[in-house]
């Protein structure tokens, strides 16, 4: 969040506050939004540090940033929103072995869908933040997993002191 380019935060904190204060507020014009190159910079950045590996393209980051087709490649993505002609591409499926000997089934999206996955992450995540459960922590910015099962444990730990007296 704090490398987030200022003009996003400004756009996610407006977006933030419009739906706190008014939780019957219906938001109808995000799409253009969705569309802006600084939105889909901060997109690609955010896809490229959590390293996936080539969707069915077999097109890699690292292939991106060799051929120098980063700017054309959002470029195009940008377009395609604008015009409402963009489709995502199918999914690729691979099996990843479990330490229990089974699989799990795992769908790789190609770049440029990662990229309005996340464009949309960033513009959508602050219309209802606001207005999911405070004890929720799958899938929102600054909780994971393990806070959940200190909460948990701490919860368990007070039932149990109180049960003792």
């Amino acid at each position: 969040m704090a490398n987030t380019p200022v003009n996003i935060r400004i756009l996610q904190r407006k977006l933030y506050l419009r739906s706190k204060l008014n939780s019957e507020l219906r938001f109808y014009s995000l799409y253009d939004k969705l569309s802006r190159l600084d939105i889909l910079e901060e997109a690609y950045r955010r896809c490229k540090a959590n390293k996936g590996g080539a969707g069915i393209d077999g097109i890699t980051f690292s292939y991106l940033e060799q051929q120098k087709k980063v700017v054309a490649l959002l470029k195009e993505i940008q377009t395609q929103l604008q015009q409402k002609n963009y489709r995502p591409s199918p999914v690729k499926r691979v099996e990843i072995l479990k330490d229990n000997g089974k699989t799990r089934k795992l769908g790789i999206p190609i770049i440029s869908d990662r990229i309005v996955q996340m464009a949309m992450t960033i513009v959508m995540q602050p219309v209802y933040e606001p207005h999911l459960h405070e004890h929720s922590y799958g899938y929102r910015p600054c909780r994971s997993a393990q806070q959940a099962v200190k909460v948990i444990e701490m919860s368990l730990t007070r039932l149990s002191a109180r049960t003792r007296c």
